[in-house]
């Protein structure tokens, strides 16, 4: 084994992929407790953290097309755009669900997002055919496939009025 002097200190390196997610990680001195100490009780240090490298999806905008729908038949077209804030690319599909009125419409897939990257999904509302104001809520990552630094920030709501 390695020795060390009185007083002094020493580093001692070792390779980890990291992981997104919470670790925790314990490092022990004379684990086998093969030299004698005036105080064996202080040989362990222990540090919780959250990964630096994360993922965070939100939605950065929302557009529509007619932007005053009328009650026809006439479909609305929404343009979502995604934003990946984290510092970490997504390179698994994850989905981005839409709602009208709290009741679940459809969902769209996703297949990956870059580091700072924005993508644009067209979703589609068929047939608009009830007048009235509707509240329309946009969920990225709505099965919750991927593990964020902020899962808080994945809705966005928009009021919508139909002639």
């Amino acid at each position: 084994g390695n020795s060390i002097s009185s007083g002094a200190t020493s580093r001692i390196t070792f390779p980890w992929t990291a992981e997104l997610g919470n670790h925790t990680i314990k490092v022990i001195t004379d684990s086998n407790d093969s030299v004698a100490e005036s105080n064996e009780t202080n040989n362990e240090k222990e540090i919780t953290f959250s990964e630096a490298l994360s993922i965070d999806l939100t939605i950065q905008d929302v557009t529509w097309t007619p932007l005053s729908p009328s009650a026809t038949w006439e479909d609305v077209i929404f343009y979502v755009v995604i934003l990946n804030q984290g510092k970490v690319s997504v390179n698994k599909r994850f989905y981005i669900s839409y709602y009208v009125d709290g009741v679940y419409k459809t969902y769209n897939w996703i297949d990956a997002i870059s580091t700072g990257e924005s993508i644009t999904t067209i979703i589609s509302w068929p047939g608009t055919s009830t007048k009235g104001i509707h509240s329309v809520k946009f969920v990225t990552d709505s099965y919750e496939n991927i593990l964020e630094s902020d899962e808080t920030n994945n809705s966005k709501t928009i009021t919508l009025t139909v002639q």
